[in-house]
Protein backbone atom coordinates (compact mmCIF):
# COMPACT_ATOMS: atom_id res chain seq x y z
CA UNK A 1 0.00 0.00 0.00
CA UNK A 2 1.09 3.63 -0.55
CA UNK A 3 3.16 4.94 2.83
CA UNK A 4 2.67 8.62 2.51
CA UNK A 5 6.10 8.91 4.67
CA UNK A 6 8.47 7.05 2.61
CA UNK A 7 6.72 7.94 -0.84
CA UNK A 8 6.75 11.88 0.23
CA UNK A 9 10.44 12.30 0.75
CA UNK A 10 10.75 10.69 4.55
CA UNK A 11 7.93 13.52 6.02
CA UNK A 12 4.19 12.77 6.38
CA UNK A 13 2.57 14.71 3.16
CA UNK A 14 -1.46 15.65 4.08
CA UNK A 15 -3.77 16.56 1.08
CA UNK A 16 -4.26 20.24 0.73
CA UNK A 17 -6.40 21.82 3.89
CA UNK A 18 -6.71 18.31 5.62
CA UNK A 19 -4.68 19.10 8.79
CA UNK A 20 -5.12 15.39 10.28
CA UNK A 21 -4.43 15.96 14.32
CA UNK A 22 -1.44 16.08 16.28
CA UNK A 23 -0.15 12.98 17.83
CA UNK A 24 1.13 11.59 21.02
CA UNK A 25 4.55 12.14 19.50
CA UNK A 26 3.79 15.32 17.96
CA UNK A 27 3.82 14.04 14.37
CA UNK A 28 0.45 13.94 12.35
CA UNK A 29 -2.28 11.33 12.21
CA UNK A 30 -4.38 11.51 9.35
CA UNK A 31 -7.62 9.62 9.06
CA UNK A 32 -8.28 6.98 6.25
CA UNK A 33 -10.38 9.62 3.87
CA UNK A 34 -7.37 12.09 4.35
CA UNK A 35 -4.89 9.39 3.09
CA UNK A 36 -6.87 8.43 0.09
CA UNK A 37 -7.20 12.16 -1.14
CA UNK A 38 -3.86 12.82 -0.61
CA UNK A 39 -3.07 9.43 -3.05
CA UNK A 40 -5.66 11.19 -5.59
CA UNK A 41 -3.85 14.80 -5.19
CA UNK A 42 -0.63 13.23 -5.63
CA UNK A 43 -0.91 10.42 -8.58
CA UNK A 44 -4.60 11.16 -9.46
CA UNK A 45 -3.49 12.71 -12.64
CA UNK A 46 -1.19 10.44 -13.78
CA UNK A 47 -0.80 9.16 -17.35
CA UNK A 48 -1.91 5.60 -18.46
CA UNK A 49 -4.61 3.08 -17.45
CA UNK A 50 -2.18 0.49 -15.97
CA UNK A 51 -0.88 3.72 -13.34
CA UNK A 52 -4.87 5.25 -12.89
CA UNK A 53 -5.67 1.43 -11.83
CA UNK A 54 -2.86 1.42 -9.09
CA UNK A 55 -4.59 4.72 -7.69
CA UNK A 56 -8.03 3.57 -7.55
CA UNK A 57 -6.10 0.29 -5.67
CA UNK A 58 -4.51 2.79 -3.13
CA UNK A 59 -7.36 4.52 -2.32
CA UNK A 60 -9.70 1.81 -1.76
CA UNK A 61 -6.75 0.20 0.63
CA UNK A 62 -6.72 3.27 1.95
CA UNK A 63 -10.87 3.82 2.83
CA UNK A 64 -11.00 0.07 4.18
CA UNK A 65 -7.90 0.34 6.41
CA UNK A 66 -4.98 -2.05 6.88
CA UNK A 67 -7.05 -5.52 7.19
CA UNK A 68 -5.86 -7.33 3.80
CA UNK A 69 -8.68 -9.80 4.40
CA UNK A 70 -11.07 -6.90 4.59
CA UNK A 71 -9.90 -5.58 1.46
CA UNK A 72 -9.56 -8.96 -0.40
CA UNK A 73 -13.72 -9.67 0.60
CA UNK A 74 -14.26 -5.97 -0.97
CA UNK A 75 -12.35 -7.06 -4.47
CA UNK A 76 -13.86 -10.57 -4.12
CA UNK A 77 -17.37 -8.72 -3.74
CA UNK A 78 -16.52 -6.12 -6.80
CA UNK A 79 -15.38 -9.08 -9.28
CA UNK A 80 -18.02 -11.61 -8.03
CA UNK A 81 -22.29 -11.84 -8.46
CA UNK A 82 -24.36 -13.18 -6.22
CA UNK A 83 -23.93 -16.61 -8.73
CA UNK A 84 -20.58 -16.58 -8.23
CA UNK A 85 -19.69 -15.88 -11.83
CA UNK A 86 -17.16 -13.55 -12.27
CA UNK A 87 -18.30 -9.94 -14.02
CA UNK A 88 -15.38 -7.83 -13.44
CA UNK A 89 -11.34 -8.06 -13.16
CA UNK A 90 -9.86 -6.54 -10.94
CA UNK A 91 -6.51 -4.99 -11.11
CA UNK A 92 -3.70 -3.90 -8.78
CA UNK A 93 -2.00 -1.62 -11.48
CA UNK A 94 1.20 -0.46 -11.88
CA UNK A 95 3.02 1.93 -9.22
CA UNK A 96 4.06 5.28 -10.91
Amino acid sequence: MYNNESEAGGGTVAPRGAGGVKGAGGGRIYTDTQRALEVIERFGGIECAHHKAWVIDQVVRCLLGSDEERYKAWVKEMCFDEKGEKIYDWSEGVPP
